[in-house]
């Protein structure tokens, strides 16, 4: 199934355990984040689930315009690392402001380290699997730190 082009903002996971019969499941495609453009998949749907109305499906996805902080974990590593390397960049310089979203940074990790980021698996009251939601987990966090850090990125320090 596609959809016009947006950011997928939110997932609503209630929504996808109502939708199924009881041998059918769904995978939703994109991580909260992704870009969704025209004409890819929001959905891939498993067990000869070809009767499922494509309106209910969409009632679990929100895209929109832009990401938001709400349920895009992803969003928000990213954008505290842009503040630390813009902080520390030589037309800025300012450590202070680095220091502070390192400071965050690292708070959240410690946060993000005591979950289970494992990609959720919806079952109905029963135990039959109806929906497959893909989570960002550590390894994509930490790639977000790690891709922030190439040639392109380095800001150097000069002691005054």
């Amino acid at each position: 199934m596609s959809v016009r082009p947006g950011q997928t903002r939110a997932i609503n996971s209630l929504a996808g355990r109502q939708i199924q019969p009881p041998s059918r499941r769904h995978e939703f495609v994109p991580q909260v984040g992704d870009f969704v453009a025209r004409g890819e998949p929001l959905f891939r749907l498993y067990s000869g689930a070809v009767a499922i109305d494509d309106r209910k499906l969409r009632t679990a996805a929100v895209l929109g315009p832009e990401r938001t902080l709400e349920q895009d974990l992803t969003f928000a590593f990213r954008i505290l690392v842009d503040i630390a390397i813009k902080a520390l960049s030589p037309a800025i310089n300012d450590p202070t402001t680095a220091v502070l979203a390192l400071d965050q940074l690292h708070r959240l990790l410690r946060m993000v380290g005591k979950r289970n980021l494992r990609n959720e698996r919806i079952s109905d009251s029963g135990g039959q699997l109806r929906a497959i939601l893909r989570t960002p987990n550590s390894s994509a966090i930490c790639a977000i730190i790690k891709e922030s850090n190439g040639p392109s990125s380095r800001a150097s320090i000069t002691k005054a």
